[in-house]
């Protein structure tokens, strides 16, 4: 092995960041894009299991009650995440304005940066920050939802007679 060390040929005009700071930024837009794309992962699964729910609750001896209401509340507070996650079909009807996903804010850190070693602009730490602080708080929603609500439901749906379903606790 040989040591060496690197050194720009050329000056911008501009001064640009530290390589160690450019390559810390990298690495928090690739944790974040870890993490978002980890719960885009979780979407269908969740759906299908809201739908195997929702097949449970018909087939139970329960009453028509809280129980169809508790799960349209749920199902109504996934599709919020979930669109706040990902954005709605919607966007892509001209002149259709929706809020800014932690994705999108996301893409303006990452693909601003991506193949320059001059830096993030402010603009670029600013939309990182949002991407992580918009992800944080749907991250939060989908820990309740998935942590609290859904095995809380699934034990009303169990004591109602409701057939198991999977990922449903045995006992």
């Amino acid at each position: 092995p040989v040591e060496f060390s690197v050194e720009r040929m050329t000056r911008g005009v501009l001064h640009s960041a530290e390589a160690a700071d450019v390559v810390a930024f990298w690495r928090r837009t690739d944790e974040l894009q870890r993490q978002t794309t980890a719960l885009e992962q979780l979407m269908p699964k969740l759906e299908e299991r809201l739908g195997q729910l929702r097949e449970a609750l018909g087939r139970s001896r329960a009453e028509p009650d809280g129980l169809d209401a508790e799960l349209r509340g749920i199902e109504t507070r996934f599709a919020d995440l979930r669109a706040r996650l990902e954005g709605t079909p919607d966007v892509f009807i001209v002149g259709k304005l929706e809020a800014p996903t932690p994705s999108s804010r996301l893409d303006v850190a990452r693909i601003g940066t991506m193949f320059s070693t001059y830096g993030p602009t402010p603009t670029h730490r600013r939309a990182m920050d949002l991407a992580e602080q918009d992800f944080a708080a749907v991250k939060a929603g989908f820990v309740e939802l998935t942590e609290q609500r859904l095995p809380a439901f699934e034990q009303r749906l169990k004591a109602a007679g409701a057939p198991w379903v999977p990922g449903m606790s045995i006992e």
